[in-house]
């Protein structure tokens, strides 16, 4: 199949694979903005030009990819290297130790060590050396175990005392590289310890919205006290984990008995257990005699709800993101493709954040869907009947 086949075909599905193009060269080449900018307004004249003659359609869908691969280098490169001068990665606080005051992301992980994670948003830093200055990025922010004072949840904001370090580069070619992984996958680049009780200042409940307030917090709370109040131990532990996505909370014994099995992927929280409830609802709500078209919408709003719940992890942001994608399509009785479905998702996550393309997690998840939707038909015609 041509470009121009598959741009009549599947248009969402080729305008992934050119942002996403665009964004590997940037990541691995990283040209300089002028060429990117160059480059994308020569193409877009020319394929315009080219289509309001009504000539040549093939050029001008070459002319449309090459834009829409350069719009990839350009979300990246801005993402990745054009930062504002208070960002973390370049505000020189690396190394600086004094006083940061930050709100929680989200609540709370408890490791196995005892030890507490959480994501923290930096507002002001002030340094030993009284240099105070405005900051933004995100830290990831642990707690010793010794620390029994920490006892803030999401929304809360912190004035505390601490070190902000840079992660950890690989030291030695194929050693795993925590600065890396924590940079694509999770968008940090910074990190911080408390060692102590005294190293809190101040914990107060801060800036929160009635949405999160209201119905996230009550829902999440719910949820997690119906699992301890009628489970005990692992099986509590286990639902927690996988449709929570607090996945510290599983026992080690536990998780080292799912490794031995192959199966330690179902202890996280993923898009089949998305499926698993938009299965469950589009059920529940069909045996009510629900119309169609309103199923599919409250599944998509319940699954926006769930995807806040479990404070938006990738895995179900992504599946959820999908899904939403081909319920509305059948809502409005749109005959789509499912690769072009997949095509949409994959290119508003990567406009979101264009690092996530370069994580594992993100390229198992669409190429799992790209190889079912496709050999699903040719395994099918196969199978004897």
């Amino acid at each position: 199949m041509g470009t121009s086949g598959v741009h009549r075909r599947c248009p969402a599905l080729l305008a992934a694979l050119c942002l996403g193009l665009g964004i590997v060269c940037s990541e691995f080449l990283a040209p300089p903005t002028g060429l990117w900018l160059t480059g994308m307004v020569s193409c877009w004249v020319v394929g315009l030009l080219v289509y309001r003659r009504g000539a040549a359609d093939r050029i001008a869908s070459w002319m449309l990819c090459i834009c829409l691969f350069a719009l990839g280098g350009i979300r990246h490169h801005q993402d990745t290297r054009l930062l504002p001068a208070n960002d973390i990665r370049q505000a020189h606080v690396y190394g600086s130790k004094g006083e940061l005051t930050a709100w929680l992301d989200h609540d709370p992980e408890t490791l196995e060590d005892g030890r507490r994670r959480v994501r923290v948003r930096a507002e002001i830093f002030c340094a030993d050396d009284g240099d105070c200055r405005e900051l933004s990025g995100d830290i990831l922010l642990t707690v010793r175990s010794e620390v029994t004072q920490f006892t803030t949840r999401a929304g809360d904001r912190l004035r505390i005392l601490c070190r902000i370090l840079k992660p950890q580069p690989a030291r030695n070619p194929g050693e795993f590289d925590y600065q890396r992984f924590l940079a694509q996958r999770h968008d940090l680049h910074a990190t911080a310890s408390i060692y102590h009780n005294s190293d809190i200042l101040e914990s107060s409940p801060g800036p929160t919205t009635r949405w999160q307030q209201y119905l996230i917090r009550p829902i999440r709370a719910s949820l997690r006290s119906s699992f301890t109040a009628y489970l005990d131990g692992a099986p509590a532990a286990l639902l927690v984990g996988m449709l929570l996505g607090d996945k510290h909370a599983i026992p080690a014994s536990v998780k080292s008995q799912f490794r031995t099995t192959g199966l330690a992927h179902a202890l996280v929280i993923s898009g089949l257990h998305v499926g698993l409830i938009v299965v469950f609802l589009l059920t529940l709500l069909r045996v009510a005699r629900v119309p169609d078209a309103i199923a599919c919408c409250v599944t998509v709003a319940l699954l926006v709800i769930y995807a806040f719940v479990t404070q938006m992890q990738a895995p179900v942001v992504r599946a959820s993101l999908m899904a939403a994608i081909v319920l509305l399509g059948r809502a409005v009785e749109l005959r789509g493709s499912v690769l072009n479905s997949l095509g949409l998702a994959a290119s508003v996550l990567m406009v979101a954040q264009p690092t996530s393309l370069l994580t594992l997690s993100f390229q198992l998840s669409f190429a799992a869907t790209f190889a079912i939707v496709t050999l699903h038909g040719p395994f099918m015609s196969l199978w004897p009947y």
